[in-house]
């Protein structure tokens, strides 16, 4: 049975060396710092290690996309200012599109700060990219007819609400995994479904590549294939990379057996 994925047990700084077409979007979700500060999978023993660690593949990942594809690195509060520099650097100031801002909510034990409750994605493109605009519902009360309306003009209420607006560069939703959802898979910073399924969905056509090189639990796969699109992950963790095929072998087995019936 042919696939429209793969999965390797490597260090994503060899990229260049699994592809053979250049990809439309890489998405990263690598580790958060060095070790000490990445509770996790923390990477080198200093913060000059690690940002070192990250500049190597962040460039190895770049030359792995079209020239008009677009990069996104997902990471909290603690590097992500350090690491949008080395962004700048690999691909350029001008190729910035957005810091978009991910709030989610869940039990915190801080009691000298607010609870630190966001992660940023970083996105990046050097050429004009392939975007799909997201587009949800309008909240709060406005008047949607005349020179002072949201719209500027007279047009159907129901028409313009049923529109929505433009997503912003802040999202409260989806929300973060909980314990003892159906969509967990026991790896520790397994991200939501639905939030890669934004990502893929509008920065990516079907049948376009999608690459990650922190793969773990295989959450950008698992989008990739349900909305039509082909995926190439690696990952040098083995259990990161034997559970991220094992799910998307799954899938591809359940979305063919639909197709057959």
């Amino acid at each position: 049975m042919a696939t429209d994925w793969s999965i390797y047990n490597v260090d994503c700084i060899d990229i260049r060396d699994l592809i053979t077409e250049p990809a439309s979007l890489v998405y990263i979700d690598p580790p958060y710092g060095p070790v000490g500060e990445d509770t996790y999978y923390g990477v080198g023993n200093s913060r000059d290690e690690y940002l070192s660690f990250m500049r190597a593949r962040i460039s190895a990942l770049v030359g792995a996309l079209k020239p008009n594809g677009s990069f996104v690195l997902h990471v909290d509060q603690k590097y992500s200012h350090r690491l949008r520099v080395v962004l700048d650097d690999v691909l350029g100031e001008d190729a910035f599109q957005n810091e978009i801002v991910w709030c989610y909510s869940g039990p915190s034990r801080a009691a000298r700060w607010f609870p630190r409750k966001h992660d940023t994605l970083l996105w990046y493109a050097r050429e004009a990219p392939l975007f799909n605009q997201p587009r949800v519902p309008y909240v709060g009360t406005f008047k949607v007819g005349g020179k002072t309306s949201w719209a500027g003009k007279n047009v159907d209420k129901e028409e313009y609400l049923k529109q929505g607006k433009a997503l912003e560069d802040w999202w409260t939703d989806p929300p973060a995994l909980q314990r003892n959802e159906k969509e967990k898979t026991g790896y520790k910073t397994q991200k939501p479904l639905a939030l890669l399924n934004r990502i893929v969905s509008a920065l990516t056509n079907p049948g376009d590549l999608v690459v990650d090189g922190f793969c773990g639990s295989g959450t950008t796969g698992a989008s990739a294939l349900m909305l039509g699109r082909r995926f190439l992950g690696t990952d040098v963790s083995k259990v990161a990379a034997d559970l991220a095929a094992s799910r998307l072998k799954s899938l591809h087995e359940s979305r063919a057996s639909s197709d057959n019936e």
